[in-house]
């Protein structure tokens, strides 16, 4: 199964009480109920060690899903758990899982506009299927983080408000000291590149808290997908409740993907509004 993923599009894994069949009524239902105006198309496919085999289009976007027996392959599994700092009760909520739910995408795209696309279905897809299934968390392939059931059912409401989840499509990797005193910390996007054509970095700062980093970051990386690159460099960005930053964006050579950095200012000018 993992070989295959690596040769299709976007993935996610769905951490699955135990096997259960997935009932096209019941699916077709949720996704009514989930993102009314998608429509859903479900034929059977083909696969030699699932489960059950399904191909979904959504949205014009085909995936193929399927069912396992058994749980969620490692080393990725136990890296994603230690990741999911959003979610505090991930490897306890997933520990006893028996079974996975692997949904692909057919296609391979490397256009910012048409994977970001390809995510919005692969979502409100999920959200449904973990309607419907026994799901006790799901891991996105791209980011490598856990997220809650419940996460990802909020989802394709804040997409049709135009806000992109960037916590579930975007992984990251910490920078800098996790010192318990005082923590000096910054991060890195893992797979940002895909939606905005360049990673993201917050270097380290002194924090208030683990997820202060993450917070100003997903923020900005949201932004960015919904707006573009209206943000211009060196400009200064302020997310509402945090610190101010300031946007840089270094362009790569030989055709690499840039680094977008967001500094934080040495004055705690912090907007409370």
């Amino acid at each position: 199964m993992s070989n295959v993923a690596n040769d299709l599009g976007l993935t996610c894994l769905i951490a699955l009480d135990n096997v259960e069949e997935i009932l096209p009524g019941q699916l077709r239902r949720a996704m009514s109920y989930v993102a009314p105006r998608s429509s859903l198309n479900i034929q059977t496919g083909e696969s030699q060690d699932a489960e059950q085999s399904l191909v979904l289009e959504i949205d014009r976007q085909v995936f193929g899903c399927g069912v396992y027996s058994g749980r969620i392959p490692d080393p990725e599994f136990s890296f994603a758990l230690r990741k999911s700092i959003f979610w505090n009760d991930a490897a306890e909520s997933m520990a006893t899982h028996s079974a996975f739910l692997a949904i692909s995408a057919a296609e391979v795209t490397n256009r910012h506009g048409l994977i970001r696309a390809q995510a919005v279905a692969l979502t409100r897809l999920v959200a449904s299927l973990a309607e419907v299934l026994p799901s006790s968390g799901i891991l996105w392939h791209g980011s490598q983080i856990c997220t809650s059931p419940q996460r990802i059912a909020a989802a394709p409401a804040e997409i049709a408000q135009g806000k992109w989840p960037a916590d579930i499509w975007v992984g990251y990797q910490f920078l800098g000291q996790n010192d318990a005193k005082r923590p000096f910390l910054g991060l890195q996007t893992r797979g940002a590149a895909e939606y905005l054509g360049f990673e993201m970095e917050v270097p380290p700062f002194f924090v208030d808290d683990r997820k202060e980093p993450l917070r100003i970051l997903y923020n900005a990386v949201g932004y960015l997908m919904n707006y573009g690159d209206v943000i211009k460099d060196g400009q200064l960005v302020e997310v509402e409740g945090e610190r101010r930053t300031r946007y840089q964006l270094q362009l790569g050579a030989n055709g690499e993907p840039g680094l977008a950095r967001l500094a934080v200012l040495p004055t705690d000018h912090r907007r409370l509004n």
